[in-house]
C-alpha cells in the first residue's frame, strides 16, 4: 500500500518530460502572481491560524512548485527537497531586501513572493523551449 502511494504521489508531482509551452508557462505564472496579490489583500481579513496557514502555505508552495518544475530529470523527492530550499532562499532574499530598503510590510512581502515565483515560472526548463533554439538541439 505504501509503494503505491509513493507511487501516484510521484505521478502527480514529476512534471511531464517535455518542455511546457510559453502559453502554459505564462498561465502558471498569472495564476501564482495573482494568488500572491489576492492573499496580499486578504489578509487582514483572514483571521486565526486557519488564515496564518494558508499564507504560509502559499509563501512556501508557490516558490517550492515553481523551483520543483524545473527539475524534471531527477527523483520527485529530491526535487521537492531542492524546491524547498530555493523556496527558503527567495524568501529570505524577499525579506531581506524589503528591510534593507525599509518597505517591509507582510501584505507587500506575500505579494513580492508571488511575483518572484510568477518570473520563476517563466524560466524555461530545457534547451528546446527557447525559441532560437528549435531545431539546432542534437
Amino acid at each position: 500500500m505504501l509503494r503505491d502511494t509513493a507511487g501516484r504521489l510521484r505521478t502527480v508531482i514529476r512534471a511531464p518530460r517535455g518542455a511546457a509551452r510559453l502559453e502554459h508557462r505564462l498561465l502558471a505564472a498569472a495564476v501564482t502572481a495573482l494568488g500572491g496579490v489576492a492573499i496580499a489583500v486578504n489578509v487582514p481579513d483572514i483571521s486565526g491560524f486557519s488564515g496564518r496557514l494558508w499564507v504560509v502555505s502559499f509563501v512556501v508552495a508557490a516558490p517550492l512548485i515553481a523551483i520543483a518544475r524545473l527539475l524534471p530529470g531527477i527523483n520527485a523527492v529530491l526535487a521537492l527537497i531542492v524546491g524547498a530550499a530555493g523556496a527558503l532562499v527567495i524568501n529570505v532574499l524577499v525579506v531581506q531586501t524589503m528591510l534593507s530598503v525599509d518597505a517591509w510590510s507582510p501584505h507587500a512581502g506575500v505579494a513580492a513572493v508571488g511575483f518572484v515565483a510568477a518570473l520563476v515560472w517563466l524560466v524555461p526548463n530545457d534547451r528546446t523551449s527557447l525559441p532560437h533554439t528549435k531545431g539546432q538541439v542534437p
